[in-house]
């Protein structure tokens, strides 16, 4: 036994005492939670608590869509399910991220000269009056991210254009992050509403193709090239955190809908053309124009030239045309297929979307893959998902896996001590008759039989479930039997609904018989090897004969299924109670373990199960627990009812009058 010095959750298990052998704070979360990990069409990776009623929101329609490459065996089984569940995003090795980089393409040349009003605005129509020295922009896009001043994509007279990343728009893998873009462009009113900062501010529109089809339908911010701006009223205008935070976590209205969009802007490269600009600019204003060109609106406090406007090249305050900058609509760019470089325009109404996104190609191998890969993870003592606080899951889920990961599922099980699986016998996409599922069952319970549940007392592994066959729409009995405990014990109060406990046994309505029954043979087999079998009850129905683990004892405690979930749930509630005393020098001792067990036994009082259950705490200190010093023990004691699932029948044949009384 391994002395620990640090404080520690020592779990021995479980003890099982049920039968005699036959010699002749953290926040509360539903029981029961599956994990499932799986391709979709959208969202970020990593571990997502999410309500089912959400995840068609959250990660795209094509989960739950016939003939989407994203509906999945995995996918089918998590539609029939409802409750809580933890998703995590499988990517597949292929996958490309959406990603585009806005580039100002500038080169120094003569640029047109046109007559202007009194106001210094444009005459209309526009009359040329001659030609000056200044800049020709021209605005172009290119598929991934770009941080550096490069070569640019025109000539004019000789000279070469200089390409300055101004921003990248970003998604996340796959292809429809391609129809989500935006629209940048120079607002005709002012907007001078700013106090930490002083910037230019534009306008964004973000917009995705198919769902948001009008402007009156899109969300309207006002934002800034400046890192960190923001209003008088604290409404954040960083152009950066706009789109990172807006349409993924609204960091001015509250959680809604995620796109999974963000931009980096590149505030060198923005402040070296600013700056450029701004140098060309001053040579022509003059003290009869300065008051309506707004020269000071140019330079902010820092002195940086971060209020010109440098999509459409006009001033902030009175909306002025500037003298030295003109965008080219005349030159061609010099083409590069490979980046998909192309012209884009910043104004209203037009949209700029995102490119590159790639789904990525995957199969059930694939699925396989990333399953059994996970399932590693699982069997580490230094990962973070063995820790039953910080994890909310509690249940595996076979919605069609291949045997080899079949075979693997009892490392969900190893190390986290409050989960457990469900498995089936089917295999997605491949015909197998009954001989060859009992050949399944027989081979996944015979790895779990050499599996111990505690090594400390010798237990074996219970934390399971086999269930043969599928419904009349193919899919597995372990989603049947998942769906029924969720529908028990699923709930985010935490409280089982115990009316629903019997529809385990109960005849379920189908909408047509299954196409095959179990011989008496195959019955036999799969009660043998602890398997939950289906079975067609005459008419349109079938149902559950028993809800056993896998468990090798038919008569114990531990091979109750309802057991198990509240077992693994009380393995929770002392992980908690754990980690609320642990460390506590000041409380005396006999308070101590007075505290503990009023804590303890409100987190799992028998009412959050069946009232069929007894449970008792007793904690405090042994002789080895007074001896080492730092320890101390916690005994809990669940009994349940035994489970009637075999039946002797006789019929005894009389004579009429050995029954009648004359």
């Amino acid at each position: 036994m391994s002395n620990y010095k640090y404080p520690h959750h020592r779990a021995l298990g479980v003890s099982d005492e049920s039968y005699v052998p036959f010699l002749g704070d953290p926040t509360d979360n539903p029981q029961l939670v599956p994990y499932f990990l799986l391709p979709t069409e959208k969202g970020q990776p990593g571990r997502v608590q999410i309500s089912s009623s959400l995840v068609t929101n959250y990660y795209g329609d094509g989960l739950y869509k016939k003939n989407s490459p994203f509906n999945t065996h995995i996918a089918k089984g998590m539609e029939a399910l409802t409750g809580t569940f933890i998703i995590e995003r499988m990517i597949p090795d292929d996958a490309k991220e959406a990603g585009v980089t806005y580039f100002a393409d500038v080169i120094e040349t003569d640029i047109p000269v046109f007559a202007r009003d009194e106001d210094l605005k444009y005459v209309i129509p526009l009359t040329k009056t001659g030609t000056t020295k200044g800049y020709s922009v021209k605005f172009i896009s290119e598929t991934g991210i770009y941080r550096d001043v490069k070569d640019g994509c025109r000539e004019i007279d000789g000279a070469k254009s200089v390409m300055y990343p101004l921003f990248s728009y970003l998604g996340n893998h796959g292809s429809y992050y391609n129809n989500l873009g935006f629209s940048l462009f120079s607002p005709d009113d002012r907007y001078d509403e700013l106090t930490s900062s002083l910037s230019y501010i534009f306008v964004a529109h973000n917009i995705n193709k198919g769902i948001i089809k009008s402007l009156s339908n899109v969300i309207e911010n006002r934002v800034s090239l400046e890192n960190h701006a923001e209003d008088k009223y604290g409404i954040i205008l960083d152009f950066n955190k706009v789109m990172d935070k807006f349409y993924n976590e609204d960091f001015n209205r509250g959680p809604i809908v995620a796109t999974d969009t963000k931009v980096i802007t590149y505030a060198d490269n923005i402040l070296s053309f600013s700056k450029m600009l701004l140098k060309r600019e001053i040579k022509d204003i003059n003290e009869d124009n300065i008051d309506k060109y707004d020269f000071t609106s140019i330079v902010n406090a820092s002195k940086e030239p971060l209020l010109l406007d440098i999509i459409s090249f006009k001033s902030q305050k009175s909306k002025i045309p500037y003298y030295g900058v003109m965008i080219d609509k005349d030159t061609a760019i010099i083409p590069d297929a490979s980046v998909g470089r192309k012209v884009v325009e910043f104004s209203k109404g037009v949209y700029n979307h995102l490119e590159g996104g790639y789904d990525g190609t995957f199969d059930d191998v694939d699925l396989d893959n990333a399953l059994i890969s996970k399932l590693e993870e699982y069997t580490d003592p230094n990962s973070l998902l063995i820790c039953p606080l910080s994890n909310s899951d509690t249940m595996l889920i076979d919605t069609g896996y291949g045997l080899e990961t079949k075979l693997v599922f009892y490392k969900y099980i190893m190390m986290r001590i409050n989960t457990h699986f469900i498995l089936s016998n089917v295999i997605n996409n491949v015909s197998l008759d009954q001989e060859q599922r009992n050949a399944i069952a027989a081979a996944v319970n015979a790895r779990h039989k050499s599996v111990l549940e505690s090594v400390y007392y010798n237990t074996a592994a219970f934390r399971g479930i086999v269930v043969n066959g599928t419904d009349e729409n193919g899919i597995p009995g372990s989603i049947i039997k998942a769906k029924l405990l969720l529908d028990i014990a699923g709930r985010t109060n935490r409280v089982w609904a115990k009316t629903k406990i019997p529809m385990l046994n109960a005849a379920l309505p189908i909408k047509r018989p299954i196409p095959s029954t179990l011989s008496i043979s195959d019955k036999i087999t799969l009660t043998e090897l602890n398997c939950n079998y289906m079975e067609t009850m005459g008419g349109n129905q079938y149902k559950f004969h028993s809800s056993q683990t896998i468990y090798p004892e038919a008569k114990s405690t531990l091979n109750n299924t309802l057991a198990m979930i509240a077992m693994c749930d009380i393995q929770t509630q002392l992980a908690k109670t754990w980690a609320k005393f642990s460390g506590d020098q000041i409380t005396p001792k006999e308070t101590l373990f007075q505290n503990m067990t009023s804590y303890l036994l409100s987190l799992i009082d028998s009412g959050h199960y069946t009232t069929s259950f007894v449970i008792s705490v007793v904690i405090g200190q042994n002789e080895d627990d007074i001896k080492r010093g730092n320890r101390w023990t916690t005994n809990v004691t669940i009994a349940t009812p035994s489970q009637l699932t075999i039946m002797t029948s006789t019929i005894t044949a009389k004579q009429l009058e050995e029954v009648v009384t004359i």
